[in-house]
């Protein structure tokens, strides 16, 4: 009876369940029934289709050419759309569109309605990702078509709205908005509310691009109500950001802010960093409109930091993604080869118990000896059918291992992909600082014409970034010359933003409050900037400001004002001369022959807050015909380089200046040009640059 019981537990685990992966593996890999098989390399194809697109090519190009054999029409089709989906996941377009377009011609010679719907739509986003609209276009139509024969009103929508999207790369804006209509009529009838509200949305869009603000701003209104009934955090961050470039289009900066800070907080919800940094950039634009250009800055700022960082996840992530996943595939390969170890262990015991019950077998009667007989035969079909199905593991092992390493090679080709992308951006981003450099050099008298005031002179201008953090700036107002040069806090982007800043107030002080005397205007300047940096002396606040120079020249007397914040003057005349013009307001720094320098000091505050905020000191010049004055910066000094890498430092400075004063000021110019490069690359090594660097020579 013991016997029995165990013969009929083997016979049961035969007629296992279908309803699984596994099973349907097991029928594939043992089953002598074409049309079983063939359903189940259908379902394992279909189920991994996105999940492992490797693996579901595996089981298709199998059920093709099964489907091929048993001459099933419908299959070869059903299969020929999986294998194009599964290169389409793997962004293998080329490959996709050959079995979809393949597929697609099967379908029409059968009339396949149902085929001839979904693939021609199918080669519709294919076209479209090649640029190929009129393609695109064309087998949208035809799934339109099909689709409203097999009256799918749900894919009919979704194709007029897919034919809508190919008119807008057409710049067809009527015939957009006409399919867009259609869609939305169609899933309004349908009730679908989250497709509704993605109709409304395209719709103002497009009224957007034709600048029909209030049709847009109605459309997106309808969409943003939609969203918050259905508490669509993803759809109202979306649409109150185009409502937000709306009212950035409009100029209307209060109401642009409003919305972009909804979309903002929904978004954070998400961390959505891409829309976050979209959403940063117009509010940069928005509080630029309201003339708020500080926190137009900081919103500027985070939107650079965020757009880095995403692109440094996004590789980090990729790579690690990678390592991850061929760390895992590594020790389940493992796994399985221990198993298949233990496995042959198994086997190996089972033999020896076979055996014995074999000789134990002898002893019984006829009847029990047959009974054993049959029984040995089972276990001889199951260890078969194991040892069957561990060739198969081993195999699949291998065509595995094969398709991964496939997959780690498309995952570096994406890392490179992922890198020239960066690339392209770091591009776009030096573009745009080239364009702010533009803008720039537009307020700064770089020109020979705007500079024909000073007469004889030189300006050594060298940025250490692209855009300056030094300015300098010159006015004629009746016989008064007036010339500033001036180092902004930092360097780069926020130092251009400073010297705006700095151009601006002195154009507003000198030429339309009318103040020329040099240390007023340097009051007025520091109040200024206190204003709009908002600086309060706070503990542990940002100390923005700048060090200036101002001087101020009567040309038809010489006569000369001259104030500092922090950068001293230089003045280089004959000794018989030069004592007189500076006596009582400067010391003899460094004389060569019958030429001395003498330094003009400085105030020893910043244009900012600070803990001393005394009134500038007028200091008052007599010059002579032939004295040279130098303003400039810190940056020549503070250069690095030299044998021993260390800074040039004023003395130096003052020497080379001394030596080089009885030239004519354009070769003046070129020897220190040519000095400050051979500091830094003449000795072997290469320094960068330090800060921007500014000198600039008159000659009275």
């Amino acid at each position: 009876m013991r016997i029995l019981i165990i013969i009929i537990i083997l016979l049961s685990q035969e007629f296992i369940s279908y309803n699984n992966i596994d099973s349907l593996k097991y029928i594939v890999n043992t089953s002598k029934t074409d049309t079983l098989v063939l359903k189940s390399l259908l379902k394992l194809s279909q189920h991994y289709k996105e999940k492992d697109p490797y693996l579901s090519l595996k089981y298709s190009f199998k059920g093709l050419k099964l489907s091929n054999k048993l001459k099933d029409t419908l299959n070869i089709i059903y299969f020929k759309v999986n294998i194009g989906t599964s290169y389409y996941t793997l962004a293998k377009y080329d490959s996709s569109l050959i079995y979809w377009l393949n597929g697609y011609k099967l379908s029409e010679k059968i009339s396949f309605t149902k085929g001839i719907a979904m693939l021609s739509g199918n080669l519709g986003l294919i076209y479209e990702i090649n640029n190929d609209f009129d393609n695109a276009l064309k087998y949208q139509q035809i799934s339109l078509t099909n689709n409203k024969k097999l009256n799918n009103l749900y894919n009919v929508a979704g194709t007029l709205n897919n034919i809508g999207i190919l008119y807008s790369y057409k710049n067809n804006y009527d015939k957009e908005l006409e399919y867009y209509n259609e869609a939305l009529k169609l899933r309004l009838k349908l009730g679908d509310s989250i497709e509704i509200a993605s109709s409304y949305l395209n719709i103002g869009t497009v009224y957007y691009a034709i600048n029909d603000y209030n049709n847009a701003f109605r459309n997106y209104i309808l969409a943003r109500d939609i969203y918050k009934k259905l508490k669509n955090i993803n759809g109202l961050s979306e649409v109150c950001l185009n409502i937000g470039q709306l009212y950035v289009k409009k100029k209307n900066g209060k109401q642009a802010i409003k919305f972009l800070n909804e979309s903002l907080e929904h978004s954070l919800k998400e961390n959505n960093k891409l829309l976050i940094k979209e959403i940063y950039l117009n509010l940069s634009d928005a509080y630029s409109i309201n003339g708020d250009i500080l926190e137009s800055y900081e919103y500027f700022k985070k939107f650079s930091n965020l757009k880095d960082s995403i692109f440094n996840q996004e590789s980090f992530n990729q790579i690690t993604e990678m390592q991850t996943k061929y760390e895992t595939e590594k020790k389940e390969s493992e796994i399985l080869l221990l198993n298949k170890d233990k496995q042959l262990k198994n086997t190996e015991l089972l033999k020896r118990n076979i055996e014995v019950r074999k000789q134990r077998a002898i002893i019984y009667s006829f009847i029990i000896g047959f009974i054993i007989i049959v029984l040995f035969t089972i276990i001889i079909y199951r260890l078969y059918r194991q040892k069957m199905i561990a060739n198969i593991i081993l195999a699949q092992q291998k065509e595995e291992i094969s398709a991964q390493r496939d997959e780690i090679e498309t995952q570096r080709d994406l890392v490179t992909n992922q890198k020239e992308h960066i690339e392209e951006i770091h591009k776009e981003v030096t573009d745009s600082i080239n364009y702010a450099k533009r803008i720039q050099d537009a307020v700064l008298p770089v020109s020979e014409n705007a500079r024909t005031v000073l007469g004889e002179h030189f300006i050594l201008f060298k940025p250490k970034d692209i855009v300056s953090g030094d300015f300098y700036w010159i006015t004629k107002i009746n016989n008064w010359l007036i010339v500033t040069v001036a180092d902004c806090t930092g360097h780069g982007v926020p130092g251009a933003f400073m010297s705006m800043l700095g151009i601006s107030f002195l154009n507003e002080i000198v030429r339309k409050q009318e103040i020329n005397q040099a240390n007023e205007v340097l009051n007025e300047l520091r109040k200024e900037i206190i204003n709009a940096l908002q600086q309060k002396g706070k503990l542990g606040e940002q100390k923005d400001g700048m060090d200036i120079s101002l001087i101020a020249i009567n040309t038809e007397t010489f006569e000369c004002q001259w104030a500092g914040a922090n950068n001293p003057l230089y003045v280089i005349g004959r000794s018989e001369t030069s004592k007189q013009s500076v006596a009582g307001i400067s010391s003899l720094i460094v004389r060569n022959n019958d030429v001395e320098l003498y330094e003009i000091k400085a105030d020893k505050m910043p244009i900012a807050i600070y803990e001393k905020m005394d009134k500038f000191t007028m200091h008052n010049i007599q010059l002579k015909k032939g004295d040279i004055i130098y303003l400039f910066g810190d940056g020549y000094q503070d250069q690095f380089g030299g044998a021993e890498g260390k800074k040039f430092m004023s003395k130096k400075f003052k020497e080379l200046l001394l030596q080089i004063s009885d030239k004519p000021m354009t070769e003046q110019y070129a020897i220190l040009d040519q000095t400050i490069t051979n500091w830094t690359t003449g000795f072997g090594k290469k320094y960068p640059q330090t800060d921007d660097i500014t000198v600039m020579g008159i000659k009275i």
